[in-house]
């Protein structure tokens, strides 16, 4: 009954413009009080922060904080994918040849999560990873590796939470979701796609480079863009592209920078 209730409300409130409401109150002048309640209620460790609280102007601000320089170690390994968040892993698993994969017991397909059937057929016996943001996690996001990128596209949809208990009751979340791609060219025909899903109070997922744009061209580690409040990343390979490491686990803790991935084949160096 619970469930119903719940998912009944969330389906009610879930919606982009509320998400734009509570964006312009994280971002008022007022919402700065809020930042040390914040720090408390999550735990955050503020030093990490690559400015003094004082310097942030409002909630969203810090919300979307850069780090200090060396907070986040970015892996040396040429081959190394690392992870473009700070999060936990939901799942990590292997994609069928007919481009499905299963989250908390959902069967996904990558054409719904790219919307798109034609590249989706390109990750057929691929694989991939999900990660989970919390509100207390760092919020920005990086590209994992280094690589041209082939095309990016928004992809608009509802705003419903993404955490344990959505993903498990509310349907296909992933692909319900506000969302934008970024998909990367390996080498050997690889193809890689970042998938950055939208949640609750997260209607938009700024670029923060290039002048806002999508970039033509990523180096492991760069800043790409971010959330305002906790969401999902999915990370998608091709066969044979990548292969996981033991940081692929669902229920591990990962930190940007941190090695997820090995490449299967010489690529772009960075």
């Amino acid at each position: 009954m619970w469930n119903t209730v719940f998912r009944m409300l969330t389906q009610l409130t879930s919606q982009p413009a509320l998400s734009r409401l509570a964006g312009t109150v994280a971002r008022s002048a007022w919402s700065r009080r809020l930042i040390p309640l914040f720090i408390r209620t999550y735990h955050i460790d503020a030093q990490e922060a690559a400015f003094s609280l004082g310097a942030y102007d409002s909630l969203h601000a810090f919300f979307t904080r850069t780090l200090r320089p060396g907070a986040r170690p970015i892996s040396a390994d040429p081959l190394a994918v690392i992870s473009p968040v700070d999060g936990i892993v939901s799942a990590c698993g292997r994609i069928t040849k007919d481009a499905t994969f299963v989250v908390k017991g959902q069967h996904y397909t990558v054409a719904q999560l790219l919307d798109d059937s034609t590249e989706a057929s390109a990750y057929g016996d691929g694989g991939y990873a999900v990660i989970y943001l919390s509100p207390a996690h760092y919020h920005r996001i990086h590209a994992p590796l280094s690589a041209p990128v082939r095309h990016f596209r928004t992809i608009k949809g509802t705003v419903y939470p993404v955490h344990q208990w959505s993903m498990r009751h509310m349907p296909h979340v992933l692909a319900q979701n506000t969302r934008t791609i970024t998909s990367f060219d390996g080498v050997a025909g690889a193809y890689f796609a970042l998938v950055k899903v939208g949640a609750l109070n997260v209607a938009a997922i700024p670029y923060t480079q290039h002048g806002h744009r999508p970039p033509t061209h990523v180096t492991k580690g760069e800043d790409l863009a971010y959330f305002t409040f906790g969401s999902t990343v999915v990370w998608l390979w091709s066969a044979e592209a990548m292969r996981p490491t033991a940081a692929c686990t669902p229920g591990h803790a990962v930190r940007m920078g941190e090695c997820i991935g090995v490449l299967s084949a010489p690529h772009t160096k960075d």
